[in-house]
């Protein structure tokens, strides 16, 4: 049996991630792949065991998807620099966990780059994400005998940033 696991931020834990792979996985054997339609239509049963993976209360669920309409137009707007006479694009915003005094609960918030690097706490979420984006990359893509044969020294000089503090 393949195991399924829970990746890093999501809403559910590794015994849901079992249930939910292995059913995901039983779906695309039905349909030859996976479309979200499919999987909310399935989930919209009682004894889906996806069923509790959806919020269906209509209200509730229309501002959740604003909510992530807005974090997706924070994540897709990029700025523009001139760097080396080339335009460079990159994103506006990034998300950063605050918390702006000792007695309050700390927040997730998006911010620019420019004002993230004024504050060091801040700096080093987002130097950390790189960081762990490009172990990420890495790791997904390691596995493969063409892209390290092809990529062999991004892969050696991730391997150097990991190390790095």
């Amino acid at each position: 049996m393949k195991k399924y696991k829970a990746a890093k931020g999501a809403s559910f834990g590794d015994d849901k991630a079992q249930v939910y792979g292995r059913h995901l996985e039983r779906l695309q054997k039905r349909f030859g792949y996976l479309q979200p339609e499919l999987v909310v239509d399935d989930a919209r049963a009682d004894d889906s065991p996806l069923h509790e993976a959806f919020e269906w209360n209509n209200r509730k669920a229309a501002g959740d998807w604003r909510k992530w309409q807005a974090r997706h137009l924070m994540n897709t707007i990029v700025t523009v620099k001139i760097i080396d006479g080339e335009e460079k694009e990159a994103r506006a915003f990034y998300n950063v966990t605050i918390c702006q005094d000792a007695e309050e609960e700390t927040k997730k918030v998006y911010i620019s780059l420019d004002s993230a690097f004024k504050h060091d706490h801040l700096a080093s979420q987002i130097i950390e994400r790189a960081k762990a984006e490009l172990i990420g990359w890495k790791n997904r893509y390691a596995t493969y005998r063409k892209i390290r044969e092809q990529f062999a020294d991004v892969l050696d000089a991730i391997e150097k940033v990991k190390t790095v503090r």
